[in-house]
Formats: structure tokens, sequence, C-alpha cells
């Protein structure tokens, strides 16, 4: 009993010493993700007058081809986690990640995050069905407008944590008021069973 007392004595002070080690290195693993390609960055302003009073801005990036153009390429459209905001550090890494894999990345601010919050004129945050029209009206309009530069086939819907549950509801299309890209995958990261805990 003795022995194993002095043991995580020894195995205390030993995590103590290399605490500052240990948490340098969880920091480096939470650095953004560097990117590999080149693209072409786009911010975009929206307005909907139905669900918003104030442009709500999203972030767009296409790779870039030689001659300085759009590649054609398929896209990813990424509803982050709560209360997300486009200058997250998991937004840019995502951003980053899918573009090095050969993808042009669309991602909008999480609905609960204070730049929609502050832009809502008429549903209160948490209707599933208004939050996921607002992101379906943003994805209509990349596609009108950047179309020609996606392999609408290809599209992927990503959603998450709580971002998950507007993926599903989109890619179910249910409350969309416009036809959205058939997506040909959605994916779901840490999707939530409710919001204490997610899906492990």
């Amino acid at each position: 009993m003795k022995l194993m007392r002095y043991f995580f004595l020894f195995l205390m002070l030993s995590l103590n010493a290399n605490a500052d080690g240990v948490y340098q290195s969880f920091l480096s693993s939470c650095k953004t993700i560097p990117l590999k390609v080149n693209r072409i960055f786009t911010k975009i302003s929206f307005y909907q007058k139905d669900l918003v009073s104030q442009r709500v801005p999203f972030n767009a990036t296409f790779l870039r081809s030689v001659d300085g153009s759009i590649k054609i390429a398929p896209i990813v459209y990424i509803i982050p986690g709560s209360f997300s905001e486009l200058k997250d550090d998991q937004v840019e890494s995502l951003m980053n990640l899918v573009n090095n894999a050969g993808f042009h990345a669309v991602v909008f601010p999480h609905p609960w995050s204070p730049t929609i919050i502050n832009a809502r004129v008429n549903y209160i945050p948490g209707d599933i069905a208004k939050e996921s029209i607002l992101i379906g009206h943003m994805i209509h309009y990349i596609d009108q407008n950047y179309g020609n530069s996606i392999i609408k086939e290809r599209s992927v819907l990503m959603g998450i944590s709580s971002g998950s549950f507007l993926a599903l509801a989109l890619a179910a299309q249910k409350n969309s008021l416009q036809p959205l890209p058939v997506f040909s995958r959605t994916i779901l990261l840490a999707p939530p069973i409710d919001m204490h805990s997610s899906v492990q």
C-alpha cells in the first residue's frame, strides 16, 4: 500500500513538472490547420427581409485555378457549432481542411451567434424551421451565383454539434422555400442527443 502511495506521488510530481510541456502540446494540436492551396476568399452579405432586419455576412473560399479564376470543384457547406462566429479557429481550420481536400467551402455563422442574433427580426433563437430556412436561402444564393464553378452532384453539407440539427433539417429539405442542391452526403460531427450531451 505504501508503495502505491509513493507511485502516485511520483506520478503527480511528474505530471506537475511536465504540465507546461503537456499544455504546449495541447495548444499546438489546437492551432489552425495550415492552408496548402491557392484560393479566393469571399465575404458575402445576405439579406432576406422576412427573417432578418440586417444583412448577414458569411464566408466562402473558392479554389483558384492557375489563371486566377474560380476552379470547378465540389463544395462543402459548413454549419458550425453553437454560438460560433466566422472568425473562430474551428471555422478557419475547417475551411482550410476542406480547401486542402479539393473542395470549395462555405461557412455560415451559427444561428445563435451574435452576428445572426443581432440581425434577427421575427423569430426566437432555437426555431429550427426558421433557422434552416435562413441557411437554405444562403445555400440557394451560392448555388445561383457560383453554380457554374460547383460540381453540384458532389455538394456536401456538414453540421457540427448543434449545427447538426440544422444540417439534418436542410438535408431533409422539408423547410426549404426553393430547391436546394441534392447533397451527395451529409456529415454530422458530434451531433447532440440533447443540449447536454453528444453522440460519442
